[in-house]
């Protein structure tokens, strides 16, 4: 249990910073309201979720989903 923390799959890694530090690879696609998009920026220290991509607005309402090995979402 922890935080993750990194921008996914667009960076290539993410981390779960907990008691230990886990690196991971982001060997997944995320997709917004089942259109891909190019990834997720998270933060630790912020509640806000960056969406990686032109096709949405500030304030818009998405569904995020994710398919592939070790998506963080699962």
């Amino acid at each position: 249990m922890g935080f993750v923390d990194g921008g996914f799959p667009h960076y290539g890694y993410y981390a779960c910073i907990g008691k230990n530090l886990k690196m991971n690879p982001a060997n997944f696609e995320v997709f917004a309201n089942d259109m891909k998009i190019k990834g997720l920026g998270v933060y630790c220290n912020f509640p806000y979720v960056k969406l990686i991509s032109n096709r949405f607005n500030e304030g818009d309402v998405v569904k995020i989903t994710c398919k592939g090995d070790g998506c963080p979402l699962l």
